[in-house]
């Protein structure tokens, strides 16, 4: 995660740890059948680039980093990633990220994996 928030120097450190967090835990979903179709990688750069305000340049390198970093260390990361994105993520941005992946008609599965992992994070 800290590789991703490297990239995204220009803005403050909080947040560009809670984008970068947020593009792996979209990687991780994307990843989820073990490959990254093109039109899920659009999928995640379009949401990174809406929910993070960033230019589409900087969303475009964001996910190809989180893309890389889930394949490489998937497995070691997730949980912890996912723990730490949830400590600095409030219920009203959580419900948001959901939301935003309805509004973009992502797949029942990958909506589902979202779903409950939403749902852990708030227990």
């Amino acid at each position: 995660m800290s590789r991703i928030a490297a990239k995204l120097d220009t803005l403050p450190k909080n947040r560009a740890n809670h984008v970068a967090a947020f593009a792996y835990i979209l990687g991780r979903v994307a990843h989820a059948d073990s490959v990254f179709s093109e039109a899920e990688t659009s999928k995640m750069q379009e949401i990174v680039q809406d929910l993070g305000h960033l230019p589409e340049a900087q969303a475009v390198l964001v996910v190809e980093i989180a893309k890389n970093q889930v394949q490489l260390f998937g497995g070691t990361e997730n949980f912890l990633i996912t723990r730490r994105f949830k400590d600095m993520t409030s219920q009203n941005l959580l419900k948001a990220a959901l939301d935003s992946y309805e509004e973009r008609e992502i797949s029942w599965s990958s909506k589902s994996v979202i779903s409950s992992g939403i749902e852990s994070l708030s227990t």
